[in-house]
């Protein structure tokens, strides 16, 4: 009866401690987790049947975060969600999304691609006109209402955390996206790329060099002026762009 009792112990703690391996090795951090495809089948549908996909309008899809890194204040992690509002709910965040850019101050914006077969995307700027009656400040330095912006692709593969980002910790530059010429009351797009679903994309915005006094301030918003139809609808992706502000990705059917 000892001896029994003794091995079943000796079993018991074998299995704990390669339970405990296990477990030690599998507690990744979530960053680390792969991404997987949600879209199980449907490359191997499409590609080998005569399945003909219904015909889809380009989406917007708005960036999951913009924040702003300072040249001149290197350590500077800038404000975040600054228009959250407490409600009788509790506090809520708007899906308010700052373009400020000036010759010291960046932008940097990430997107999550997440629709299959609407995988080739544009980034698109639409500034409001002069007049637009808007919540939020707006401003556009240069008197002939067009302001070119270089944007410059990150060396992204997962979400960025707002609450570190500085100046001196942003991800390097992988490549030249373009230029943009943004007009006051016109949208704007750069020529489109490939963007696999599932993928994260991050670009950090800037004045062109050669533009002495050079300046954006512009928030998208979900209020009762510029941009109701869109917010009151969409956190992210959308049909319409007829009411889009700022900096966002047009998305456009390649299945």
């Amino acid at each position: 009866m000892v001896l029994f009792v003794a091995i079943f112990v000796v079993v018991d703690i074998v299995i704990f401690l390669r339970i405990s391996r296990l477990l030690i090795e599998a507690d990744a951090k979530p960053d680390e987790l792969p991404i997987r495809n949600p879209y199980i089948g449907l490359d191997e549908m499409y590609s080998s049947s005569g399945v003909k996909p219904s015909k889809y309008a380009p989406l917007i899809n708005a960036p999951i975060l913009a924040t702003q890194v300072s040249r001149a204040e290197p350590d500077k992690v800038f404000p975040v969600d600054i228009h959250q509002w407490l409600s009788d709910f509790g506090t809520l965040s708007p899906p308010d999304r700052h373009l400020y850019v000036t010759n010291t101050i960046h932008t940097i914006v990430q997107f999550h691609v997440l629709d299959w077969g609407m995988e080739k995307c544009a980034l698109t700027v639409r500034l409001p006109m002069w007049d637009a009656v808007l919540p939020h400040e707006y401003e556009v330095k240069d008197v002939r209402g067009t302001v070119r912006l270089d944007i410059c692709e990150l060396d992204v593969q997962r979400p960025l955390k707002a609450l570190d980002l500085t100046w001196r910790n942003r991800p390097k530059c992988i490549k030249h996206a373009g230029t943009i010429a943004a007009r006051v009351g016109e949208e704007v797009q750069l020529e489109p790329f490939a963007c696999q679903s599932g993928t994260f994309r991050a670009f950090e915005v800037s004045c062109a060099p050669d533009i002495p006094n050079c300046g954006v301030n512009v928030w998208s918003n979900h209020n009762d002026t510029w941009g109701t139809s869109l917010f009151h609808f969409c956190s992210g992706f959308c049909e319409n762009s007829d009411a889009f502000l700022g900096l966002y990705l047009t998305q456009y059917q390649t299945t």
